[in-house]
């Protein structure tokens, strides 16, 4: 068998401009071994992967914005006194 690849041409049907472009991007990522392509279908279909953030020192500002939100959620947190008889 030589290094050709066929691939079959009996489906004759007309493919939108998205649907055809997809098929190309597939056929780059497996026949061709495209990781670009690959990547962008991957992308396509989980979509992006998130960024990694790193914190590389001490931020005094944001330190007192985590301590006062968590004085302010312990505060609503607590159940009011209902010793009192109604």
């Amino acid at each position: 068998m030589s290094g050709t690849k066929n691939f079959p041409t009996s489906s004759r049907r007309e493919l939108p401009w998205a649907e055809a472009s997809a098929l190309r991007q597939h056929l780059n990522a497996v026949v061709n071994g495209d990781t670009q392509a690959a990547t962008e279908v991957r992308e396509a279909v989980e979509g992006r992967a998130t960024q990694r953030i790193e914190l590389s020192k001490r931020n005094s500002k944001l330190e007192e914005l985590a301590s006062m939100q968590h004085a302010h959620t312990a505060n609503h947190s607590k159940k009011p006194d209902n010793d009192e008889p109604t």
